[in-house]
């Protein structure tokens, strides 16, 4: 079992499947405990539901059908070992910088006597202006948070998705994104190319 839109970031119904026969079984109005229960309750009880870890669909297991064996599907249980592991690379971003252009100089010997060709560069900087919006829309569920406001309803009246504000929740402070180096085909002849720069040669021939 698991949510799905009916219009993203305000309303969602639950998809219920077979996984054994790789098909749909029902779709429901709605993600919430009562419904999913009751639902388990009219037909057949399963042996076992996998599920995210949602405490809705959790609590609507063990009311509807409380002998089934509950596990995580292996869907959620990568994509949340992705956000821990991108929430923990993003709180040592200076030091992964840092580490990356320490490698980056080592490789080009001799160094350049002049700055490199900006063609020759790896632009590495975030954007000022979408990580601005981000942090004011952190600020925002924060507030919200505080007011006592449930996340779901954060969601809605933010129009995100209700797994986004409850990991920015759980984060205790602003999420940084990760910074993802991106290589292309000439990275393997970049210290070659840095070198005859230095030395003076600007064009192909």
């Amino acid at each position: 079992m698991d949510d799905w839109a009916w219009r993203k970031g305000q309303r969602y119904g639950t998809i219920l499947c077979d996984l054994e026969r790789r098909r749909v079984v029902d779709l429901l109005p709605d993600r919430q405990s009562n419904t999913v229960a009751q639902w388990l309750r009219e037909h057949a009880p399963p042996e076992v539901i996998s599920r995210d870890r949602a405490g809705a669909y959790a609590e609507a297991a063990r009311q509807g059908a409380p002998q089934a064996v509950q596990v995580a599907d292996r869907f959620h249980l990568l994509r949340n070992l992705r956000e821990a592991l991108e929430h923990i690379l993003a709180r040592h971003t200076a030091v992964i910088e840092e580490a990356f252009r320490q490698s980056t100089l080592a490789s080009v010997v001799p160094p350049p006597a002049t700055p490199p060709s900006p063609a020759l560069t790896r632009p590495q900087p975030l954007s000022r202006e979408r990580r601005q919006r981000r942090f004011e829309r952190y600020q925002q569920v924060i507030a919200l948070h505080q007011r006592g406001i449930s996340q779901r309803a954060i969601a809605v009246q933010l129009g995100m998705e209700r797994k986004t504000v409850c990991h920015w929740l759980r984060a205790g402070q602003f999420p940084e994104r990760q910074i993802t180096p991106r290589f292309s085909s000439v990275d393997r002849w970049l210290s070659y190319l840095e070198k005859r720069w230095a030395e003076g040669c600007h064009n192909r021939s």
